[in-house]
C-alpha cells in the first residue's frame, strides 16, 4: 500500500468525484473550484499526477453531481446540475469534452441522487457560522438550537436541507411565515430567542424540500 501527499490545489478546489477519464485503467480525480471551473487529475501509479487540466468553467451556478459512462464510450462522463435545476452531461474523450448538452430541467425542487451520502451538521452555540460544502448534500439540524443568531453560509436549495422543530413549525407555510428578507439573507425566527440566517439567500429561493420538520 502506498500513502503520500498527491498535491495541494488550495482551499477553493474540492474533489467532486473519481473515474477513468483517459481509458488507461486508472482511476482519476475530478475537482471543481468555487468559481465553477472543473479540472481532472490524470493519476498513475497511485499518487503520480500525469496531467492536471482545467476541462472547462461552466460558472459557479453549475455543480458537478456525478460521473458515469453515459455514452458507451468506455470513459467516464460528467453530470452537472445548475441551481436553476437544469441537468447537463459532458461526454468525455481522453480528458476533454467531446460533446456537452443540457438533458432536461426538472425544476429547482429536484436534485440528482448520486453516490454522495447526506452529511448531518448539528447546530451549536450562538453566533456560529456553519459552512455548506458546494457539492455535498447536507442537512443542518436546528431542532434544539441555542438562543442567539446562527448562520449558514453557502446553503444550496438544490441539495441541502434544514431540520427544524416540528412542534414549532408544523408545515412549510409556518417556516415561510417565520422567514424574512434582510440585507444579509433569509432570516428564520427559530423562537425562544434564536434565529437562523441563510447568508445571501432570498426567502423566495427556498422550497418545502429544503426543510425536515421533526
Amino acid at each position: 500500500m502506498q500513502a503520500g501527499l498527491v498535491a495541494d490545489p488550495g482551499p477553493s478546489w474540492r474533489i467532486t468525484g473519481t473515474g477513468d477519464f483517459y481509458s488507461d485503467g486508472n482511476t482519476d480525480v475530478l475537482l471543481q473550484n468555487n468559481n465553477g471551473a472543473v479540472a481532472i487529475w490524470d493519476i498513475e501509479n497511485g499518487t503520480a499526477i500525469v496531467h492536471a487540466t482545467v476541462v472547462a468553467d461552466p460558472g459557479p451556478s453549475w455543480h458537478v453531481v456525478g460521473t458515469g459512462d453515459f455514452t458507451g464510450g468506455g470513459e467516464n462522463d460528467i453530470v452537472l446540475q445548475n441551481e436553476s435545476g437544469a441537468v447537463a452531461i459532458w461526454a468525455m474523450s481522453n480528458g476533454t469534452i467531446a460533446a456537452a448538452a443540457v438533458v432536461a430541467n426538472p425544476g429547482t425542487s429536484w436534485a440528482i441522487a448520486g453516490s454522495d451520502t447526506m452529511r448531518f451538521i448539528y447546530s451549536g452555540a450562538a453566533n456560529e457560522t456553519l459552512t455548506a460544502t458546494p457539492t455535498t448534500p447536507e442537512e443542518f439540524v436546528f431542532t434544539a438550537a441555542a438562543a442567539g443568531e446562527h448562520t449558514i453560509a453557502g446553503f444550496s436549495p438544490m441539495h441541502d436541507a434544514i431540520e427544524l422543530n416540528g412542534a414549532q413549525f408544523g408545515s412549510f407555510a409556518a417556516v415561510e411565515a417565520g422567514t424574512s428578507a434582510t440585507a444579509g439573507g433569509a432570516l428564520i425566527n427559530l423562537g425562544n430567542g434564536g434565529s437562523l440566517l441563510l447568508a445571501g439567500m432570498s426567502p423566495a429561493s427556498l422550497n418545502a424540500n429544503n426543510f425536515a420538520l421533526t
